[in-house]
């Protein structure tokens, strides 16, 4: 029973895989049948040198080719090894190999070409008999991957997941020390806890909840794993303010489900602007909240410099009047 073949739509890269080695290694079988020393895996670079007549590097191999550079490196030592390629230093840069058809190689190609002739007319009567172009679909699927690849298609689908998989929840009292623990993890990761620090995590009822604030929660599978607060700092100005994810979550989409979540709780409490401060270290956060539409700004007295981290770091600003909503991911 064929397990892969079972896999289905999971296996997609390892069914190509397979069928590729297989059309390979049955093409060897015809190579030897005809008792020609050649390898199908050669007959692209062949195709290659053969077009222009020189000498080629091997990373202009590989991007015409569209081959890494190491495969290109292992085929190109085999053809050497057989005689089929010249090896040569680049005169014009001594570090550069090259390599070009041998005459070894270029008396091959008569007695080559009946069966790659031979080849391409069983691809042409195999399309016919399951009734797909198969070169077709490749052109249309490469064509798709390089408008966006696969990893990027992939990633996404996982981050969409895990975006909604994480919950966002209120403050309560008794997660006070998860606001704390958690924003202490990554002020000593990067910075110091500084007293402005200290009296926040300390007491974030009455530094927070009670000046008009709100401290939300990131929970996932039961765990809390992240915090962020929205300190008012007068009509309609809000501060977003201490932003963690402990390490072991990071990446798991915990921290822009949070600050979304922020902005839409400041736009239902009437804020008309949100303001922060970070640090041009905090590479991921800055990325995030530009993707939020902040921007750098001065934000002059509507954000205090209270502690030695605020006055090095820089301020973003956005105004809520001009930014749509948030939606989900």
């Amino acid at each position: 029973m064929d397990f892969v073949g079972q896999l289905g739509t999971f296996a997609f890269g390892t069914r190509l895989k397979r069928l590729s080695d297989e059309v390979l290694r049955q093409g060897g079988l015809v190579y030897r049948s005809q008792n020609v020393d050649f390898e199908p895996r050669w007959f692209t670079i062949v195709c290659l040198l053969r077009s222009e007549d020189r000498a080629f590097a091997i990373t202009e191999i590989a991007n015409r080719l569209g081959l890494t550079h190491p495969a290109v490196i292992k085929t190109t030592a085999a053809m050497v090894k057989k005689g089929v390629l010249l090896s040569m230093r680049d005169p014009n840069d001594s570090r550069r190999h090259l390599v070009r058809l041998s005459s070894v190689g270029l008396a091959m190609v008569p007695e080559l070409e009946p069966i790659w002739e031979a080849f391409e007319q069983v691809a042409k009567e195999l399309f016919e008999e399951i009734s797909v172009d198969v070169i077709a679909v490749i052109e249309k699927m490469e064509d798709a991957l390089s408008r966006r690849g696969f990893d990027a298609r992939v990633t996404q689908r996982i981050k969409e997941r895990q975006y909604h998989e994480v919950e966002v929840i209120d403050y309560r009292p008794e997660l006070s020390e998860h606001f704390r623990d958690l924003n202490q993890e990554w002020l000593t990761r990067y910075f110091t806890v500084e007293p402005a620090d200290e009296r926040m995590l300390a007491d974030p009822q009455g530094e927070i909840i009670k000046k008009g604030g709100h401290i939300l929660f990131a929970r996932l599978h039961g765990e809390i794993v992240g915090t962020i607060a929205l300190c008012r700092r007068g009509a309609g100005v809000f501060e977003l303010a201490k932003m963690a994810v402990t390490e072991r979550a990071k990446g798991k989409q915990a921290g822009k489900k949070l600050a979304r979540a922020a902005l839409d709780r400041a736009r239902q409490g009437g804020a008309q602007v949100l303001v922060l401060r970070t640090d041009a270290r905090l590479h991921a956060a800055v990325r995030l909240y530009r993707s939020l539409g902040f921007e750098i700004a001065d934000v002059g007295e509507l954000l205090p410099e209270d502690t030695e981290r605020s006055r090095r770091g820089f301020a973003m600003r956005l105004d809520l009047t001009e930014s749509a909503p948030m939606v989900s991911q």
